[in-house]
């Protein structure tokens, strides 16, 4: 019906264009134009009609539409009360959560045991390398680890957790508080220990060596008040030769031309430490002369006993006392 519509249309329009031209153009009279143009669009008409006629079109078929299944449905088992290890023997972590599982196949006997151990098994690797003291970063990172939805290692079951709690008991968290309060007055303590002791030995070593050594270490502290300093050279001298276990009584100058008594051998040995170069440390220099006291042991009891008071190291009769060249000091104890 369409195709003839349109080839109507056509010829109408052929004879309408024929009769303008014979009219117009070729100036015929109106009804020799007018036949003229009934023919011309009568033969367009019956040209147009002629031509092949294109097969209907058929209707295009429905277009299947694929329904998805409906979606798994995740089954649900709640655990508390779940102890896991920390690398710290004797302290454990309180575990809870929501275990979620979705068995791989129909007919999985004991899914919901196999989920809740595939949790603890998880959990477990994580909390047995974190320290118990850092229980909120384990508890993050375990919420995160157990979200996802992994496969058990026997592929039975798709299982993850949600509401993740993580907890150190009451009373472990306060003894990791108490151990570490100790560990740094335990820092602090031996800080304080090593400080005096390198005072001490700076002290008899440098200051109180002789007499010449005090004063002039005095007049660098009182350069601006000479009668000061030498008001003081008498007790300075009192002073060096009690540091060097050089005990007099006189008075005045006189201590400066005592003659000075054979040095011990544990001045000898502390001597001989002050001549190496580069200087010995503090703690290198106290390891040395605990290792040379124990070995002069056997040989010389009072002598080891010297050395081992004037760096500060108990001998075997008890807490040493301090040495006298450190001019009375006693060694730090620890803070309460």
């Amino acid at each position: 019906m369409s195709n003839r519509r349109n080839a109507m249309v056509v010829g109408l329009a052929a004879g309408c264009l024929v009769f303008a031209c014979l009219a117009v153009a070729a100036r015929l009279p109106a009804p020799d134009a007018l036949i003229l143009a009934v023919a011309g669009g009568g033969a367009v008409l019956a040209a147009v009609t002629r031509w092949p006629q294109a097969p209907p079109q058929a209707d295009p078929a429905p277009v299947a539409v694929a329904v998805p299944p409906p979606p798994a449905q995740f089954q649900t088992q709640p655990i508390t009360g779940i102890r896991l290890p920390t690398p710290l023997a004797d302290y454990h972590f309180e575990f809870a959560a929501s275990v979620f599982w979705l068995p791989s196949a129909d007919g999985v006997r004991g899914a919901s045991d196999i989920a809740v151990n595939e949790i603890i098994r998880r959990a477990c690797k994580i909390t047995e390398q974190r320290d118990p003291g850092e229980v909120t970063l384990a508890a993050s990172d375990l919420s995160v680890a157990l979200g996802m939805l992994l496969p058990d290692p026997t592929g039975q079951v798709e299982v993850r957790a949600e509401s993740v709690h993580l907890q150190l008991p009451p009373g472990d968290q306060k003894r990791l508080d108490e151990f570490a309060t100790l560990r740094k007055q335990e820092g602090l303590w031996e800080y304080q220990r090593r400080y005096q002791v390198s005072k001490r030995h700076y002290l008899r070593t440098d200051v109180l060596k002789d007499a010449g050594s005090a004063v002039v270490w005095w007049l660098a502290k009182h350069e601006d008040n000479l009668e000061q300093v030498a008001a003081n050279i008498d007790i300075l001298t009192r002073l060096a030769h009690a540091a060097s276990n050089n005990h007099t009584n006189n008075t005045g100058h006189a201590a400066f031309d005592a003659p000075a008594a054979p040095p011990t051998p544990a001045e000898r040995f502390d001597a001989f430490l002050d001549s190496l170069d580069p200087a010995l440390s503090d703690d290198v220099r106290l390891t040395l002369t605990s290792q040379v006291a124990r070995l002069v042991d056997g040989h010389d009891q009072k002598a080891a006993d010297e050395m081992r008071r004037c760096h500060s190291e108990p001998d075997g009769g008890g807490d040493a006392e301090s040495c006298q060249g450190y001019l009375g000091d006693a060694e730090g104890t620890p803070p309460e």
